[in-house]
Order: structure tokens, then C-alpha cells, then sequence
């Protein structure tokens, strides 16, 4: 199944704000991630019961905020074909 093109372009924009937090969370201190885990972190579809498991949970997501900005990082600069295309179409839509 294909992505629409505006899931495709909101996924984007998520991971790249994803990548934007994780800048800012980068050498940031035990307190202040445990605030955020605290405050953002979303609730598991699990029911988990124990308070090991929701730690392992909260810190799998702050995780992935800090994947987040190493993926994008790694992105080239340049757009790709895909990229080109995207831009075209959602300018070609307009």
C-alpha cells in the first residue's frame, strides 16, 4: 500500500521536528530527561504493569527521538528524486 502524499510529507515534518528535540536534548541532564520522559512520553497500547516496564517503555521513545536526529542528520542535503517529485506534485496541486 502506498503512502499518501500528505502522510508522507506529516511523517516528514515529524521526524524532523523529532530531530529538532533531540538537538536540544543532546548533553542535556538526568533531570531534565526525566522530565520530559515524565511529560511527553506517550502512553504504551500495552497495558504495562510494572515500573520497570514503563521506564523500558519511556526510554524506548526518548530513544527514538535521538534516532530521529541521527537519521536526519544523515539525510543528504540535496532532495532526492523523491523529494523532487514531492515538491512538484504538491506544487503542481496548488
Amino acid at each position: 500500500m502506498e503512502l499518501s502524499h500528505q502522510l508522507a510529507e506529516q511523517l516528514i515534518l515529524l521526524e524532523q521536528q523529532a530531530a529538532q528535540c533531540a538537538a536540544l536534548l543532546d548533553g542535556a541532564s538526568p533531570e531534565v530527561l526525566a522530565e520530559v520522559i515524565a511529560a511527553f512520553a506517550p502512553l504504551p497500547a500495552l497495558k504495562i504493569t510494572s515500573a520497570k516496564q514503563r521506564e523500558t517503555w519511556r526510554r524506548t521513545w526518548l530513544a527514538w527521538i535521538v534516532d530521529c536526529g541521527q537519521r536526519w542528520e544523515s539525510r543528504p542535503s540535496e532532495p532526492s528524486a523523491d523529494d523532487l517529485h514531492l515538491v512538484i506534485v504538491g506544487w503542481a496541486a496548488r
